[in-house]
Formats: structure tokens, sequence, C-alpha cells
């Protein structure tokens, strides 16, 4: 019912989604610059559901749509996100108004609207803090995906001698990889190397 989604929206609201990295004791861990670490960029909640029809059940099975959220973002190309693509495979129990799904992207949660009769991401976020850069998927699936590519290139050069044409040789296959990258708008590195 509207109301039943109403209530749903509130404890949503109320939902802390802030993630912070904590050692042992539960002590926030902190980087160089003395700043308590996010971790909410590697995180992302889905607050809603999904209708599945499975023909050996008798009746329609309502599930959370986490996993088939999960299983879009990892057949997307490198430089689309999330949002405005179709999550098929069931239907939408409900829907929440344009207000409701706006305050719960603002919340950090995934939300679906019906577009097309189907399930469309309102919204590719995760749960960064909203002061960093990292609060898109998209910003982060290029980030990984092109340090996934570096280690490849540079993996061929570990246990070979640290000579100036090796040097040269990585150095140019960086710059490479990174010229090619269509998702990137600029990007710096320094090759540092020491003789262990």
């Amino acid at each position: 019912t509207r109301l039943n989604i109403i209530n749903r929206v509130q404890r949503l609201l109320q939902f802390n989604t802030d993630y912070f990295l904590h050692d042992e004791n539960g002590n926030y861990i902190r980087n160089e610059e003395g700043e308590i670490i996010d971790a909410g960029k590697f995180i992302n909640l889905v607050a809603h559901d999904k209708v599945y029809q499975d023909p050996s059940l008798a009746l329609p099975s309502v599930e959370n749509a986490a996993p088939a959220y999960a299983g879009l973002c990892s057949m997307l190309a490198d430089d689309n996100s999330p949002t405005n693509e179709y999550v098929d495979g069931g239907g939408l129990p409900y829907t929440y108004s344009k207000p409701q799904a706006n305050k719960l992207v603002g919340n950090k949660f995934v939300v679906f609207k019906r577009k097309d009769n189907r399930p469309c991401v309102v919204s590719g976020t995760n749960c960064a803090q909203r002061r960093s850069g990292w609060t898109r998927f998209l910003t982060m699936d290029i980030v990984f995906n092109l340090v996934e590519d570096l280690r490849n290139i540079y993996d061929k050069y570990i246990g070979k001698g640290n000579t100036l044409e090796r040097r040269n040789a990585l150095n140019s296959d960086i710059r490479k990889e990174l010229d090619e990258r269509e998702t990137l708008v600029d990007a710096d590195y320094n090759l540092i190397m020491d003789r262990t």
C-alpha cells in the first residue's frame, strides 16, 4: 500500500549510510592526513525489491533487487553508468514517487523507477561521503578497471632488470594505456623505482 511505502521510505531515510574503516578495537582508521578512511565508495545499497516469476513456484516471489543490480553493473561497458539502465529479469512490486526517490538517492540508496514498464535505475550512487569525488559507481568502475589494466602492464616488467630501456618501455606502455582511455579526462603519474 502507499502507507507501507511511505513508512519504508521514512525508515530508509533514518538509516545511517556512512561507512568508515575500523580496526579490531572499533577505532577509526585514518589516512596520512589524519582523515577517517571512507569505505562507502565500495558499498552500494539497493532500496528496492523485484517480483520474480519462477515457473517452479505457485506464486511470484518478491526478493531484494541487490543481486539484479550487481549483475547489471558487472555487465556494463567501461564508460557506462548504471543510471538509466534497465534491470531486467523481474518487475517492480511498487514504485517510489519522484520526491521519495530523490530523498532515497540523497541518502545514498540505489532505487528504481518504471520506464517502458521495466525496472530502470534512477541513479548509480554509492555510499561514499558526499564531499568526496567517489560518489558515483561509474567513477569507481573507471578507476578500478584502469588499475587492473595497469597491473597487467607492469606485471610483465616485474623481476626483470631495472635498466633504462625497460623503464622507458614501461613508461611508454603506461602512457599509451592512459592516452587510449576514452573514459579519462586527464591523468598523471610518476614511475618510482628502487633497487630492491
